[in-house]
């Protein structure tokens, strides 16, 4: 029996060596695939860090662009109603100097407006002049100005738009501007 033991035991060594090896083979090829997948997650991870940097910046601008817009909104409704305030006003001062309610004033500019369309219906069209009249504005003279004396006497901040025209009174020192934005 003596001879068996140590046989036994070699056999049993040897199994449990073989089981250990087969186990750390496993244990590798795991920490191996574990890494590979480590290596996969910090690539993605910084592709969505710049994906995150991105949708932070979009964030910020919407924000921006939204509150803008809400500050334009109630500058808008403060105007509105101030116009409505404004309106509010010029029909009651109508309504006490001529004694009309606002839908009698209606009515009436209703009727008058039928009336310079029926009358703009049987109108003829105005005659081209002709081509060998004299011009009456010939003989007008102009005062020149020298640009480097003028000074600005008053400043008016009303157009929003582009100034598209401008025009000077030939007498007295009055400029007039147009723009883009319908106002002049």
């Amino acid at each position: 029996m003596l001879t068996f033991f140590p046989r036994d035991t070699f056999e049993r060594l040897r199994k449990e060596r073989d089981f250990h090896k087969i186990h750390h083979n496993r244990v590798q090829s795991e920490k191996g695939i574990l890494n590979q997948n480590l290596d996969k997650l910090k690539g993605l991870h910084v592709q969505y860090e710049k994906k995150y940097d991105e949708l932070e910046r979009k964030y910020e601008r919407a924000m921006k662009e939204k509150m803008l817009l809400k500050l334009e909104k109630e500058k808008l409704v403060k105007s509105n109603s101030n116009l409505e305030y404004t309106k509010k006003n010029l029909e009651d001062k109508i309504t006490k100097e001529f004694g009309e309610t606002d839908e009698e004033l209606r009515s009436r500019t209703r009727s008058v407006m039928s009336k310079s369309k029926a009358s703009t219906k049987r109108m003829k069209y105005t005659p081209f002049p002709e081509a060998n009249r004299e011009n009456p504005f010939m003989d007008l003279q102009f005062d020149i100005y020298n640009a480097k004396s003028l000074i600005e006497a008053k400043r008016f901040k009303g157009h929003k738009s582009a100034i598209t025209s401008l025009s000077m009174h030939p007498k007295k020192s009055i400029v007039a501007t147009a723009s883009d934005d319908k106002t002049w």
